[in-house]
Formats: structure tokens, C-alpha cells, sequence
């Protein structure tokens, strides 16, 4: 609006500034002083209009980029658009059944393995100890093993520690404390695929002797009476290297293990007596009398 009515005026300006400029400058009306300022002011009007005609144009060619920037985004707009039907008619056309199988527009294109590996086989512990249990076995036949799993555990009291070895097939579990009073132990072992199935377990089981002296509660002394004599069977005495065997306080015989048998001459029947046996091992020793009437 400022620019339209600039125009005119500048151009008036120009028209009275070209004439009379030439007036007497001893004028005492003072008119040619008004015309030179006025003149002055004209010319600044004139460059800023310039300036300002200057700046329309680049307002001009900003307004031009700016549609093709829109115009651009609107056009990459559509294209996105278009890509996600097009991505989502794809993703329309797969499906998967129960077991895990995987189609394309009913096309079988991924099988889901799901059959489990053949376990391993010819488990052994070849020593165990108190703190320290070696295993061994022979891989699966099955390919793409990925992983064995290895259990330790008691018999009675169940699990003790469980270890992924990869595909080793060795182990030592070590730091063990395995003193419970009865030796029953177990390992097992399965074979794990690539795809998380599992084959069937392996076990093993296995006595452990602890650190502790002979156990002799469930010891027994059995016998029978002959004409000729008496038989003695003597068993499951626990962690015994060695064990004696005394009759009335004097020693009959020693073991070596942990039963025995022994056969007596010339007992006379109708008598009480006691059998002491005197249990042993590196860890101490152990008593237990029985009484006996033949």
C-alpha cells in the first residue's frame, strides 16, 4: 500500500524538483532551499523504494521455493503413503499356523523345527569325590547341537546344580559338599538344538563316599545254626574300608570292605552272646554290638 502511493508522489516530487530549481538564490521567498531539501527527500524515497521493490522480488522467489518445498513434501508424502499399503498388503499375505510354520499366500516358505535332537549316549562318572564329580559322554548324533545341559542332584534331596557346557562333552563340577549320609547320587544330561528343543535326559547314578566315619545304623549280623557250627553274614555297613568282628570282647576275624561271611566250630547252643563290630576308615571309626542267643 506504502509503495502505490509512493509512486505518484515521487514522481510530482521529481517534476516540481526539475523546475524552477534555477530560481535567484538571493530569492528572498526561500523556495529554492525547500526545493533542494525536498529534492533530498525525494531521492532518499527513491532508494527505498528501490530497496523495498529489491525485497519484494526475493520475497517473491522465497514464496516460489517455498510451493516447491511443499509441493516436494507433498509428493514424498504420497509416496510413503503408498509404500505402507503396499507394505501392509505384503504382511497381509503371511501367515503362520499353530505349530509355527511359516506361508506366503499359502506358499510353505519356513518350517519350524520342532523335533527334538537324539540325546546322548555312554554317560559315565568316572570320579567322584565329596567336592569333585568328572563326567563323560558321547555326543548326539543329531546336527545342530548348540548346547548340553547338565544336572547334579541326590537321589532323595533332588537337585544340586544345573550347568550349560555348550558342546563339550566333559565336565568336572568342583566346590561341591556332597556329605549327606546316604552316598545316592545322579548326573543327567540333555541335548539342546538351535531351535530350543530338547532331547530326552540322560541319567546316570552314582555313589559318593563322604568325609565321614563308618555308618553302621543299618548294619546287620545275621545267622544260622548248623550241627557243624554257626554261619555269620555280616552287611551294609556304610564308608567302611575295613571292618573287626569280636565275639564276648575277643576278636574273631577282620574284613576288608564293608560284609562279610564267617563260619564258627564247636559253639555251644543254648548260649547268649555279643558280636562287636568295630567299623573303619581313614575318617574315624565306628561301633555297633548285636546280641545274639544260639
Amino acid at each position: 500500500m506504502r509503495l502505490k502511493i509512493l509512486v505518484p508522489a515521487v514522481a510530482l516530487l521529481l517534476l516540481i524538483g526539475g523546475v524552477g530549481v534555477s530560481a535567484a538564490p538571493n530569492s528572498n521567498n526561500g523556495i529554492p532551499k525547500q526545493l533542494a531539501e525536498l529534492q533530498t527527500t525525494v531521492s532518499n524515497l527513491v532508494i527505498e523504494v528501490k530497496d523495498l521493490l529489491t525485497l519484494k522480488d526475493e520475497v517473491k522467489s522465497l514464496k516460489d521455493e517455498l510451493a516447491v518445498a511443499n509441493t516436494t513434501i507433498s509428493e514424498q508424502q504420497t509416496e510413503i503413503d503408498s509404500m505402507k499399503q503396499l507394505n501392509e498388503k505384503l504382511l497381509s499375505k503371511f501367515t503362520q499356523n499353530e505349530r509355527g510354520d511359516l506361508y506366503f499366500e499359502d506358499k510353505l516358505i519356513v518350517k519350524k523345527d520342532i523335533e527334538a535332537p537324539e540325546a546322548i549316549s555312554n554317560l559315565r562318572v568316572v570320579n567322584a569325590t565329596p567336592s569333585k564329580v568328572k563326567i563323560t559322554f558321547d555326543p548326539s548324533i543329531s546336527t545342530d547341537i548348540a548346547n548340553y545341559r547338565i544336572e547334579l542332584g541326590h537321589v532323595m534331596d533332588g537337585e544340586i546344580t544345573t550347568h550349560d557346557i555348550g558342546t563339550n562333552t566333559e565336565y568336572v563340577f568342583t566346590g561341591l559338599n556332597l556329605s549327606n549320609p546316604d552316598p545316592n547320587y545322579y548326573v543327567k544330561v540333555i541335548a539342546i538344538d538351535g531351535h530350543d528343543n530338547a532331547s530326552d535326559s540322560t541319567d546316570e547314578y552314582f555313589e559318593v563316599i563322604p568325609h565321614i566315619p563308618p555308618v553302621l545304623a543299618n548294619a546287620h549280623v545275621q545267622w544260622g545254626t548248623y550241627k557243624s557250627g554257626v554261619e555269620l553274614w555280616i552287611g551294609d555297613i556304610k564308608y567302611a574300608d575295613s571292618f573287626d568282628v569280636y565275639v564276648d570282647g575277643e576278636l574273631l576275624t577282620t574284613f576288608q570292605g564293608n560284609e562279610g561271611y564267617y563260619f564258627l566250630d564247636n559253639v555251644p547252643r543254648n548260649t547268649k552272646y555279643v558280636i562287636k563290630l568295630v567299623a573303619k576308615n581313614k575318617y574315624g571309626t565306628s561301633e555297633k554290638d548285636f546280641n545274639i542267643s544260639l
